[in-house]
């Protein structure tokens, strides 16, 4: 009997097989190889059957989340995925594999491409509004790529962040316990529900589900993107329906990150009018709760904010300026094609408020097209 009968692997091969022609080759290689090399060794002895009947469930996983079609706009959005990432790999080199993935909303999801999830290499999904269908591309809000490739980017090394932050808010709390030192009864345990609440919100997790990295996350963006970020945050944001004190685990309230924005807008010399507009209409339309208080410390915002300066400083992450804004400005005037990634961002940004935006922005992309297959 063969080893492949003996194996259930015939039908995953041959979907890893159907991807070799795609633009995931590369991907398709690797899980293919990890299939292989482990079913060689089960049928050599060095390897328990288990390990492979796992192998085979994580990769199917894998495969069945892989995009569906490889239209233009995959082409179009992984050209802009590029662009960025080799703008920004300089201390950190971000991974080739950031696959865009039609999606209701932005998000980054990443997993292990191996079965050593320690040294194996990390697929990225970018996760991009719209449908595979080119009339779905806003540019104007592609800024938010710059927050999602954050993620990344953190994920490959958040040390220069969190070894700052951690620091800060370890202070933060020694100052809570001493000050709430003699504290008894419901004082005492008031004191403690605050700690509690500040650890689980701010304290930096591997899965950045925390309000630290997510208010990294904008500040990068920020550094990164500019004017561009900022209004593209506020026109997410305008919504009656924004609720700006309200406390989930995985964002901090848009109030916090809207007055981290603006922060670090001053400290990159931008102007933050619109993000404290924003701040002051929240102030008046809306009352914050004890929780809100509690947990939405200004000290913690402040250090944090920047803590995130400063690791985009040591990653050697590209600042937007006034004087890249201003060549982008002239490329706009002459009609040129901007190139993929920030410059594309940027110029979206700078014709949004015409008229014949959508026509700009429709030649536009056809125009990157052409250069970009």
């Amino acid at each position: 009997m063969s080893r492949r009968k003996q194996f259930p692997t015939t039908a995953i091969l041959q979907r890893i097989e159907s991807l070799l022609s795609s633009p995931l080759t590369a991907i398709a290689q690797r899980l293919k190889q990890d299939i292989v090399e482990t079913e060689a060794s089960v049928g050599a002895g060095h390897t328990p059957p288990q390990h492979l009947a796992l192998l085979i469930e994580m990769t199917e996983g894998l495969v069945a989340s892989l995009p569906a079609s490889f239209g233009p706009r995959f082409f179009f959005d992984a050209a802009m995925i590029q662009a960025l990432s080799d703008s920004w790999s300089g201390v950190v080199r971000l991974p080739q594999m950031i696959i865009p993935k039609p999606a209701k909303v932005w998000a980054v999801h990443g997993t292990a491409i191996s079965d050593g999830r320690t040294h194996g290499q990390r697929l990225f999904f970018m996760m991009i509004p719209g449908t595979d269908n080119l009339a779905d591309v806003d540019l104007r809000s592609y800024a938010f790529m710059c927050h999602e490739l954050a993620h990344i980017i953190l994920f490959k090394d958040d040390k220069p962040f969190t070894e700052r932050f951690g620091a800060e808010l370890d202070k933060h709390m020694r100052r809570i316990r001493f000050s709430s030192g003699a504290d008894k009864g419901s004082a005492r345990l008031r004191a403690k529900n605050t700690m509690d609440k500040i650890e689980t919100f701010w304290r930096p997790t591997p899965n950045h589900q925390n309000w630290a990295h997510e208010l990294a996350n904008d500040v990068i963006a920020v550094w990164t993107a500019g004017p561009p970020y900022i209004d593209t945050y506020l026109a997410a944001v305008k919504s009656e329906d924004t609720r700006p004190y309200e406390l989930v685990q995985s964002h901090p309230p848009h109030f916090v990150r809207a007055t981290a924005m603006s922060y670090a807008a001053g400290r990159l010399g931008w102007s933050a009018q619109g993000l404290k507009d924003r701040l002051d209409k929240w102030q008046k339309g809306f009352r914050p709760t004890n929780q809100y208080a509690a947990a939405a410390n200004q000290d913690l915002m402040l250090g944090c904010t920047n803590a995130a300066l400063s690791a985009c400083d040591q990653l050697l992450l590209p600042k937007c300026s006034s004087a890249f804004l201003d060549e982008v400005k002239k490329l706009v005037r002459r009609d040129d094609v901007p190139s993929p990634g920030i410059e594309a961002i940027c110029a979206s940004w700078l014709k949004s408020g015409d008229r014949d935006y959508s026509v700009w922005e429709e030649k536009t992309i056809e125009r990157m097209r052409q250069f970009i297959q």
